[in-house]
């Protein structure tokens, strides 16, 4: 997806591949928040849907990482030469959100010791999938669409309680109440 709207569950999907030689001991790691200046989703809503068997996920977070909203750290992959490996995970995005903000996301490949010898790169923006080449390693950015809506409601009371009516010129309360039901702030209404 592109773009999505509050509340929605995104799946991100993550393929390492391996070329001419194999990759052992290695980790796939993604703070998923930690692109975005503000949370972006909620807490203890990521859960994983797909990873090798045999890798350890035991730092894996939906409530660690920067803003406290997951963290995905696959240790202990091990990849033959010319073999791939699929990782999914879903997340909830918050709520509300402003129409317009950019979702960001990118995880990383790396070595036991810490070291990054690849960023995720999202093939939908330049067709290109190689981490190899400078510069190509594409942010997966979702675009969120979202507005505020509003209920309003208005109610009168007869303030005389007379049970013959309200006569013209006797006095009315009002209660004006509106409410923002969409997915995004309202300002300045």
């Amino acid at each position: 997806a592109r773009t999505a709207t509050p509340g929605d569950v995104l799946r991100y999907t993550l393929r390492f591949q391996t070329t001419d030689q194999p990759l052992s001991n290695f980790r796939i790691f993604d703070d998923v928040d930690g692109l975005n200046s503000l949370p972006a989703f909620v807490a203890g809503t990521m859960t994983l849907v797909a990873y090798p068997p045999g890798a350890d996920i035991s730092n894996t977070s939906s409530t660690g990482g920067t803003h406290g909203t997951g963290v995905l750290d696959i240790r202990n992959l091990n990849l033959a030469a010319n073999s791939q490996l699929l990782i999914q995970f879903d997340i909830t995005l918050r709520p509300v959100a402003p129409n317009g903000k950019i979702v960001t996301d990118q995880a990383s490949a790396r070595l036991a010791n810490g070291t990054v010898i690849a960023l995720s790169d999202d093939p939908t923006v330049n067709g290109t999938a190689n981490p190899l080449v400078a510069g190509d390693g594409d942010r997966r950015e979702v675009r969120i669409v979202s507005a505020p809506a509003f209920r309003v409601q208005k109610i009168s009371t007869d303030l005389t309680l007379d049970p013959n009516g309200l006569l013209a010129g006797e006095p009315l309360r009002y209660q004006i109440t509106v409410k923002n039901i969409g997915n995004a702030d309202a300002a300045n209404v």
